[in-house]
């Protein structure tokens, strides 16, 4: 495990020192530049993106879309290579496209000549096209099997309102969390006016850079289309998530340093109060990112530390639910974990944490209680298989335990067995799950009582 962590190490420090050189062709003096890469590389929200080793695909997209808008100043030909690289990691490196286009409206601006960095766009284009293709049709028929429910168009567009202020606030380390659980935005909710006097500012900001062909734009573009696709314009069940971050960070950032530079004459930065202050505030900055950091490593040593954490920020979301169910199994208190199991359940979070592979909860497997609750989730899984279709191997297996809860063995089978001779990512758990339901079903067979 130690040498995949290390990757991830080595890899986020990369994409701080690939950060920090982008920023300096931007224009961001040296000690600028370094100072936001050190803020991207002790941000707290970050933990998540380099802990999961599963998120690799995360880091090397970030770090190919970084290395592709590094080559695009002087050799925009060779920098399509790294984008397509950072496509096929993870389709949130399309962020470098747009970043990619109002560098190069620029440039135009200040007399360069277009035509080699428009050929590189277009290919870029074309590439994205090609990709997107396959990718939002996945992605629509896997978020609409667990999309949130919001009661009309407006509250769905506070929610994305609300949603960017939230990122922003987590931006300065506020409101990390191990589960996000977000609730459709009220029209009395502050999250939702502050995202939207933010976006109106940086609208405003936006119209002036790109009047006068200031680079800065670029930042701020590529950090509202590292928001785009996880804004919940196209809803999808984890709502937000500390690691979708991380490719909003590099532009906020960057715009940050590059209007700090546009302004810093005005303010007089060579007095030195102001120096100071500045430099004060950076070194406040950057403690408490380390040490919250820090703080939220060690957390992802622990599953329920997890658990304490995301209850700890959402109360009244399905992981409080489920972890009230923890806590009252520990006391005895078989009622209240059912209860709670049942709220939880309310929230869907039976598709985050399957209820039956939690060793605490146990003691209930045998409560009629509990088995109609397994059943209702059971009936509740098919039902969306049903309506939207199979996307992942994961949703098979999902589904095979479904069935096979529901008396239905030789549908299970059938199921995984189609899943083994297809092939994919999962294949081991699918023959592992296979195996066991098969001799599951020889019991039952030999001994109908056991059932």
């Amino acid at each position: 495990m130690r040498g995949y962590h290390l990757v991830n190490v080595t890899l986020h420090c990369l994409n701080a020192v690939l950060l920090a050189a982008l920023m300096l062709t931007a224009g961001v003096p040296r000690s600028w530049s370094a100072v936001g890469a050190a803020l991207f590389l002790v941000h707290p929200a970050n933990v998540e993106a380099v802990v999961w080793i599963s998120q690799l695909k995360s880091l090397l997209a970030l770090c190919f879309a970084l290395t592709a808008l590094l080559l695009f100043r002087n050799r925009p030909i060779w920098a399509g290579l790294p984008f397509v690289l950072g496509l096929l990691s993870k389709a949130s490196a399309a962020f470098a496209l747009p970043f990619a286009a109002v560098m190069a409206w620029s440039w135009f601006r200040a007399g360069r000549d277009p035509r080699r960095h428009l050929l590189s766009l277009a290919f870029w284009a074309v590439a994205l096209g090609l990709f997107a293709i396959p990718q939002l049709a996945a992605t629509a028929a896997m978020g609409s099997a667990f999309v949130p429910e919001y009661p009309d168009l407006p509250s769905h567009i506070r929610t994305i309102f609300a949603i960017a202020a939230r990122y922003f606030a987590m931006a300065f380390g506020y409101g990390t969390a191990a589960y996000h659980e977000l609730e459709p935005s009220s029209i009395v909710d502050p999250w939702w006016w502050a995202g939207l006097c933010g976006g109106l500012l940086l609208s405003l900001r936006i119209d002036w850079t790109l009047r006068a062909g200031r680079e800065e734009a670029a930042w701020w573009i590529a950090a509202l289309a590292a928001f785009a696709p996880i804004s919940q314009w196209l809803p999808f069940f984890f709502a937000m998530a500390d690691r979708y971050l991380y490719f909003i960070l590099p532009g906020l950032i960057g715009g940050a340093l590059l209007f700090g530079v546009a302004v810093r004459e005005s303010i007089r930065w060579d007095r030195l109060p102001v120096r100071i202050v500045a430099v004060l505030c950076v070194v406040v900055l950057g403690g408490l990112f380390a040490t919250l950091s820090v703080v939220r490593s060690g957390m992802w040593n622990s599953d329920y530390r997890l658990l304490k954490d995301a209850t700890r920020r959402y109360p009244n979301g399905g992981t409080a639910s489920f972890t009230n169910a923890l806590i009252a199994m520990k006391l005895g208190d078989s009622d209240e974990a059912i209860e709670k199991l049942r709220e939880a359940s309310g929230r869907n979070f039976y598709l985050v944490r399957s209820f039956e592979r939690e060793p605490l909860l146990v003691p209930l497997f045998e409560d009629p209680r509990f088995e109609a609750l397994m059943r209702d989730h059971a009936r509740r899984r098919i039902e969306l298989a049903e309506m939207n279709g199979i996307t992942s191997q994961n949703q098979v297996r999902g589904l095979a335990r479904a069935y096979f809860l529901l008396g239905e063995h030789d549908r299970a089978i059938e199921l995984l067995e189609a899943s083994a001779r297809e092939g994919g990512p999962l294949h081991g758990q699918v023959l592992y799950d296979l195996v066991h339901m098969r001799a599951e079903r020889a019991e039952l067979k030999r001994n109908p009582s056991v059932e």
